[in-house]
């Protein structure tokens, strides 16, 4: 049975996975697929009988510009190797959606877009980096080539339980977990809605509006710390937030920053833009608009406190940034009715 065959079977559907760790010896790049092949040679060479599995190559999709985006291209390893550009890291263990992707790479978007479909459709949450697995690859033949595209899931629910014990402690952190007693990775985004609109619900009764700020803004996404670390540095040499704002315009990497005082005013951009405009009705629009797959179905049944989760990007930026904690306002909310998202992020005073 050749390789093809083997991975055929499982070609045509997507399957959850819970990815093992694993050691690499890697190279970060800045770059784009016809990078890649060189540099798993680069890699192959250093570590020699080291190899302990097929090349993988992880994307860091929003530390990009127009010369494309970060990339470690990774060789898994028996044992750590250091050599010249050569490091080695351990690939954490984490939770992906997966489906073998053949073909040229060309196509690959394809592929992508029937993993988050159906990743979607569980209110399953996408994390900012993925991974692609290379099981056949030769820049000779694309045709041949056969990749497992793995979208790593954000791990939105471990992150809730450990901020609802740190917070509020065990025995209400074990009373809200109840509401997500039957869900797992196999449960429709409609069920899935319906535990979290149970647990804020719950939330609301138990939480004060501080102590909702704590346990949801950690729930957020992970702004890129590479992205923080640049404005950082920006703030280190100029101890100027404005000249931070400036940066941030320049890199198009960004949130859009208004500022008044102290108070710095981003409205999000809508998720999907194509599909907001063409929108027919306020549903349509606001599920193109909201980011979030665990609620954009159901936005008017969930508590608009949910939105302490999305202040969370604005807080883990602003406080790497400034070394100071933030706080952060939500001004407009779709959960609250409005028709666009909108955080108010109050700077420390100096």
């Amino acid at each position: 049975m050749t390789l093809r065959d083997k991975v055929g079977i499982l070609a045509m559907s997507v399957v959850h996975k819970l990815l093992e760790e694993t050691l690499v010896a890697y190279i970060r790049i800045h770059g784009n697929f016809n990078d890649i092949a060189e540099i798993f040679e680069i890699i192959k060479k250093a570590v020699g009988t080291k190899i302990n599995g097929d090349p993988i190559v992880v994307h860091h999709w929003l530390v990009q510009d127009k010369g494309g985006h970060d990339m470690d291209v990774c060789v898994p390893v028996s044992e750590s190797v250091v050599l010249g550009d050569v490091k080695s890291m351990t690939l954490e263990s984490c939770e992906a959606m997966t489906l073998v992707h053949h073909g040229p790479y060309e196509s690959v978007l394809d592929t992508y877009r029937q993993i988050t479909k159906e990743t979607y459709s569980h209110g399953l949450p996408i994390a900012e980096s993925g991974r692609e697995v290379f099981l056949s690859f030769d820049v000779e033949k694309p045709e041949d080539t056969i990749i497992e595209i793995q979208e790593v899931l954000h791990d939105w629910d471990n992150r809730f339980s450990k901020q609802l014990g740190e917070v509020l402690g065990e025995v209400a952190r074990s009373k809200i977990l109840e509401c997500y007693t039957a869900i797992s990775h196999e449960s429709s985004k409609e069920d899935r809605a319906q535990a979290v609109k149970c647990a804020i619900d719950m939330l609301d009764e138990l939480a004060t509006e501080d102590q909702k700020f704590e346990i949801l803004s950690p729930c957020a996404h992970v702004f890129p710390p590479e992205l923080i670390e640049n404005m950082r540095l920006v703030y280190v040499e100029t101890q100027s937030v404005e000249k931070v704002l400036e940066a941030m315009a320049s890199s198009g990497n960004y949130p859009k920053f208004t500022r008044k005082g102290n108070i710095l005013h981003s409205t999000k951009e809508p998720y999907n833009r194509a599909a907001y405009d063409k929108a027919e009705t306020r549903k349509e629009k606001m599920q193109a608009y909201c980011f979030c797959p665990m609620i954009k179905y159901n936005l008017d049944e969930v508590s608009g406190s949910f939105c302490y989760c999305s202040s969370g990007w604005y807080r883990r930026l602003w406080e790497g940034i400034l070394g100071k904690q933030v706080k952060v306002e939500i001004v407009k909310s779709l959960t609250r009715d409005d028709d666009e998202c909108t955080f108010a992020v109050h700077l420390p005073e100096k």
